[in-house]
């Protein structure tokens, strides 16, 4: 089976798979660009919101000085956009990191691979709370993210295909399944959590493998096997 990887969200994308006849490949859309969207939302949400409240203390600043029946309204109305804008910011900064744990791969807190079904319910969920939002931006950002939503998630069906095989391999030489799972998840962790440092995530950029939760030596010493090559990852 022919798989690719768009490297953007481009809409072009399939119409240039229908000229190369690969209308039949597994698509993996880049999620690096949505989610880079999705916090610049954030940003935007946030910025409105301060303007919304200094908005309130200048009119408050100008009602102390002399009061007007016009500024009066005038400020009745800028607090309840006020508190308008400072909802949809505070909602949507509680529901993005959901969506973007919903499009990892891996776990970097305990390693867990994850599946596509859970991982298709959290996304699903979090667009639906998302889409309850009344924010423009919020929406069209969530429609966005629909649009691509079948294709977000296609590495994990790869993952999927190709693990059992590595897994079959792992048991060989680690033949308590225990053992084995912890084995699996610390390789996961580990390169999880290198791909934060390549990325250049800020608080990680300062820390080892071994702080990342990953030592080679430690587990050649706990299982010492002459044939750690069998288990290699692709």
């Amino acid at each position: 089976m022919t798989t690719l990887r768009c490297c953007s969200m481009a809409r072009i994308y399939e119409k240039s798979q229908k000229l190369a006849d690969l209308t039949s490949a597994t698509v993996q859309k880049d999620v690096w660009h949505l989610l880079r969207d999705g916090r610049q939302v954030q940003q935007d949400l946030e910025r409105s919101a301060y303007r919304a409240m200094r908005l309130v203390l200048d009119l408050e600043r100008k009602l102390g000085k002399a009061w007007s029946e016009t500024d009066f309204v005038r400020y009745m109305e800028a607090v309840d956009k006020e508190a308008w804008a400072i909802t949809q910011f505070d909602a949507y900064a509680e529901l993005l990191p959901y969506l973007a744990d919903a499009l990892e791969m891996v776990d970097w807190r305990a390693g867990e691979i994850r599946d596509r079904q859970t991982a298709d319910w959290l996304l699903t969920e979090t667009l639906i709370l998302m889409n309850d939002l009344t924010d423009k931006r919020i929406q069209r950002f969530v429609g966005t993210v629909r649009n691509h939503q079948h294709q977000l998630l296609t590495c994990l069906d790869w993952v999927a295909a190709d693990l059992p095989e590595w897994q079959a391999r792992l048991s060989d030489i680690l033949p308590v399944a225990d053992e084995a799972d912890a084995f699996q998840r610390t390789v996961a962790r580990h390169w999880r959590l290198q791909q934060m440092l390549i990325n250049g995530h800020p608080p990680l950029r300062t820390l080892s493998p071994v702080n990342l939760g990953y030592s080679s030596g430690s587990w050649s010493a706990h299982f010492p096997c002459a044939h750690w090559s069998a288990v290699r990852t692709r």
